[in-house]
């Protein structure tokens, strides 16, 4: 898999890079010390990243406002932070207002077993982002990537499936293809179901896409809805 790194010091991002190889013997590492020439990289190979490790503390910057515009350019790709000054940020991080959650927080100098945790996560993520359906519309057979999945939207005797790029329409109903999802996919009200990566935000009545489209969250699914959402996420309620 290919992930980036952007940190100052370039002699930490080697030594990095060989510790990473340990959990994942096929990852492949672009390491910057500039943020232009990372952002450069990003906007050119976005989609085939596989995740972003961010120095907090940079130089002429500071890496959670990075983080916030990478997640700006590609939603769908986790930032792991890292920083050799945990008890400065850590506080910042959990009072700033993301639109995501970073998806994992490594200390320098490097634990090898956090560094194990956030590959093991990685890897349990890119099992589930690599699954595909298989859907009949009109006259063709559809092979979709469930991590393309915005969501799906019952249309009367037929269901929508927005991608990021397309909405295809299949014959049938939406309990049809829930358990061919994979457990990402979570139901706000009984004529959507999402893919919880794609969450922007969301309150008691409704949920906010990465894409802007804002869905309802009905009554009786509101509670289920939430917990499950937190949990993929991580998180929990305060």
């Amino acid at each position: 898999m290919q992930y980036i790194l952007l940190d100052d010091d370039m002699d930490f991002g080697d030594d990095f890079t060989k510790m990473c190889s340990h959990y994942d013997e096929n990852a492949e590492f672009e390491v910057f010390s500039d943020e232009e020439k990372f952002f450069d990289h990003l906007s050119k190979h976005g989609s085939d990243i596989a995740a972003v490790f961010m120095d907090i503390r940079l130089k002429s910057s500071s890496g959670i406002d990075a983080a916030k515009k990478v997640n700006d350019l590609f939603a769908g790709i986790p930032v792991v932070f890292i920083t050799g000054y945990p008890q400065e940020y850590c506080q910042s991080i959990f009072l700033e207002h993301f639109d995501f959650e970073p998806f994992a927080f490594v200390c320098k100098p490097v634990d090898s077993r956090v560094l194990a945790k956030v590959f093991e996560k990685l890897g349990t993520r890119a099992m589930h982002k690599d699954t595909k359906i298989a859907v009949r519309s009109g006259h063709c057979d559809r092979i979709v990537k469930c991590s393309e999945i915005v969501y799906l939207e019952s249309d009367k005797w037929y269901y929508l499936i927005h991608t990021k790029n397309e909405d295809i329409q299949v014959r049938g109903k939406l309990s049809d293809i829930h358990g061919s999802l994979t457990p990402k996919f979570i139901i706000p009200h009984k004529s959507y179901i999402i893919n919880s990566d794609m969450v922007r935000k969301f309150d008691n009545v409704s949920v906010t896409l990465n894409n802007g489209v804002t869905l309802p969250i009905s009554r009786s699914h509101k509670k289920a809805f939430k917990q499950e959402l937190l949990h993929l996420r991580g998180l929990s309620r305060i």
